[in-house]
């Protein structure tokens, strides 16, 4: 709406103003983004024509083509493996000693942090992996975490390491209540006792 304005009508959308939306992107996002949000852009017209809202297909024009998978390849290639070294991850888990001004500061991850860090690097968990684990995928007594992906449904269950353990049953005695009975079912618990997911934005104005 911002590009082409809340009252122009979608059919005098024309090949040029796509591409022209495709520049004013690609100044400000990365090439994945650009993918992304091109192939978004396409599903919302594709699905007016599907469901009679709109009249005829909207042209689109080479010019408003996803990257190539070649063009993303090299994309990557310039910008260097993105991995974290095992020192740093002992750094993030452990904790480290920051330079602040003249004065060296220990800074120390929180129990959930710590026990977030450690499901990925252990189990392989997102952001919202971890956000939305229900305590109901715990078996710490046996040490396996039994939990789908939430996007896709596949199953997962992974063994725990005892640092793991360790630090998940150190962040539940902490675990503050929660001020939606909704989460009460959740691992992990914000200080203000709300969950730490946030739903994607593409996702709220779709459901809008």
């Amino acid at each position: 709406m911002k590009q082409f304005g809340k009252t122009q009508l979608v059919a005098d959308l024309r090949t040029a103003d796509f591409e022209e939306l495709k520049k004013v992107m690609s100044k400000q996002w990365g090439l994945v983004r650009v993918r992304n949000v091109i192939q978004y852009t396409r599903s919302i017209f594709k699905y007016g024509v599907e469901a009679d809202l709109l009249a005829t297909p909207v042209r689109f024009g080479p010019g408003f083509a996803r990257p190539s998978k070649k063009t993303l390849r090299l994309d990557r290639a310039r910008k260097g493996p993105k991995m974290f070294e095992p020192e740093e991850i002992r750094a993030m888990i452990d904790g480290e000693a920051r330079g602040e001004e003249n004065a060296v500061k220990p800074v120390k991850p929180t129990t959930s942090i710590k026990a977030m860090i450690l499901l990925g690097i252990n189990c392989g968990f997102g952001n919202s992996d971890c956000a939305t684990l229900p305590l109901s995928a715990l078996d710490l007594k046996r040490g396996w975490v039994n939990y789908h992906r939430p996007k896709t449904g596949i199953t997962r269950r992974c063994p725990l390491w005892p640092e793991t353990i360790a630090a998940i049953k150190e962040c539940l005695d902490e675990r503050c209540a929660p001020s939606d009975p909704e989460n009460a079912g959740l691992v992990f618990i914000t200080a203000w006792g709300g969950s730490w997911y946030k739903e994607p934005a593409t996702t709220r104005s779709q459901r809008r």
